[in-house]
């Protein structure tokens, strides 16, 4: 009866890891099918912010990267880290759409390390932040990358660091 049990536990582990899985290459498909590149309307000439319209399979990206890379972190910093990832889809120093953003090699530690595929759906907190970035929240134009506190790359000190956001720090060129 036990082994019936923990068999059917381990099924169920499964089928919800393949069940992620299928979402995520589902979402790299559409991706694939139909790249959309992230655009901004100004809401108001005298407001610098944006209302970004973005594509329900660019949100999860964003909200997903959030949860991998700031999941203990306030939301504020989740938001922090969308923007810093829309600020190179901006960019001309890195690819035009989130999705090849965030899968260039060697830039996001969770698609290097497996935290990517082994992290929990985004959390409320994680779609929040989409939301608040989405609103024009956020003024960091010229921030590129981010560390957390208590790592540290020495290339990040050639960098100019920009503020610290919960347990991150922020930077430009």
């Amino acid at each position: 009866m036990k082994i019936k049990t923990i068999q059917n536990s381990a099924i169920k582990g499964i089928q919800n890891l393949a069940i992620k899985i299928i979402v995520l290459l589902l979402a790299l498909i559409l991706f694939m099918l139909f790249p959309v590149k992230v655009h901004a309307e100004n809401n108001d000439n005298d407001n610098p912010r944006r209302y970004l319209i973005l594509e329900e399979y660019e949100q999860y990206l964003l909200a997903r990267i959030a949860m991998a890379e700031a999941e203990i972190e306030p939301v504020e910093t989740k938001a922090y880290v969308i923007v810093t990832v829309l600020n190179r889809v901006e960019s001309e120093d890195f690819p035009d759409q989130i999705g090849e953003v965030l899968y260039q090699d060697n830039q996001f530690s969770p698609m290097d390390d497996g935290r990517w595929e082994k992290c929990d759906d985004p959390t409320d907190e994680c779609w929040d932040a989409v939301r608040m970035v989405q609103q024009g929240w956020g003024s960091s134009d010229d921030v590129l990358y981010f560390e957390d506190c208590e790592g540290g790359s020495p290339w990040l000190d050639s960098l100019d660091l920009q503020f610290q956001s919960g347990g991150m720090r922020f930077y430009s060129e």
